[in-house]
Parts: structure tokens; sequence; C-alpha cells
């Protein structure tokens, strides 16, 4: 999950949620804000020896925030079909930091609600 606040400084002790390593991304805003992004806390999660991952985005170098939202979208674009993309969802979650605490059940949930928002997404920005 991407979040973001105005922030004047950055503290050094960071204590992320997982027990992974704290990374940041900066954005530059109107009126001079700055935005840190928290997250991409595991940058590295190779899915691509998997049936149809050659298929998603990244599927060799998938980030902890964005591994699940890729792989819904190439569900989304008929890369692959959703039971593909639940299977690698799957597998993606048992290769993240959140390992052994998200059931396959919530994450086949999770993926088929990614491609339910991007399809609301793209409808309504047509």
């Amino acid at each position: 999950m991407i979040s973001y606040r105005k922030v004047t400084t950055i503290k050094n002790d960071y204590n992320p949620y997982s027990k992974s390593e704290y990374s940041n991304t900066y954005f530059s805003g109107d009126n001079n804000w700055q935005y840190i992004q928290l997250g991409g806390v595991e940058k590295h999660i190779d899915i691509s020896q998997k049936a149809g991952a050659d298929k998603v985005d990244h599927s060799d170098d998938l980030s902890e925030n964005l591994g699940l939202y890729y792989i819904g979208k190439s569900a989304y674009e008929n890369k692959i079909s959703q039971i593909i993309a639940n299977k690698l969802g799957q597998y993606f979650i048992n290769q993240s930091s959140l390992k052994g605490q998200i059931s396959n059940e919530l994450t086949t949930t999770i993926v088929n609600l990614i491609i339910t928002w991007i399809v609301k997404l793209k409808r309504t920005l047509i």
C-alpha cells in the first residue's frame, strides 16, 4: 500500500511493519511539498520460473507493493487466465514477508479485487 503525507524531516530510526529493509522515494508537489512513499520494502521477488509469469511485467523483480497489482493487471489484459493469476498471486505472497500470514483464499480474493478495480478504473477514465 502506498501512503503519503507532507514531511519536513525523516527519522533515521524508522521501524517498518515487516522485517524488510526500509526504502523511500521522494515526490515533489505543488507549493514545495514533498511526499515520502512508504513501501517497496522488498524489491526483488522473483516469480519468473512459474507458468504464465513471463506475461507479468517485472516478473523477475517484483516489489512487495506492486506484485499483486502486476499479476492482476496481466489477467485484466488477458495475457494470463484468472486461474494462473491466482496461482501466481499465491506464490508471490509466499515469497514475500507476508508468508504464512495471508491464506491462499485471501490472496485469490485480493487478486480478483485488483482485476475488478482495474476494470472499474478503466471505465471511469473512458
